[in-house]
C-alpha cells in the first residue's frame, strides 16, 4: 500500500498527450520487513516527467 510521497517534482503539466510509453525506474532506499522507501523517476521517450520518493507498507493492514 502506498502510504506517502515526498519531494515529488512534476516536469510536465499533463501526460495524456504523450505519444510514447511511460517508464518508471525505482531504487530501494530503505527496506524493512513491513515497509520500503524508494526513489523513483517516470520518463517517456527519454524525457523526465516526474521524480520523487515513495513509502510503501507491505502485507495486509491489521
Amino acid at each position: 500500500m502506498l502510504v506517502a510521497l515526498r519531494g515529488v517534482q512534476l516536469h510536465v503539466a499533463r501526460i495524456d498527450d504523450l505519444a510514447g510509453d511511460l517508464t518508471c525506474v525505482a531504487e530501494v532506499l530503505v527496506e524493512s520487513d513491513d515497509s520500503q522507501q524508494y526513489a523513483f523517476r517516470i520518463q517517456s521517450d527519454g524525457r523526465l516527467l516526474a521524480e520523487g520518493r515513495a513509502a510503501v507498507m507491505l502485507g495486509s493492514p491489521p
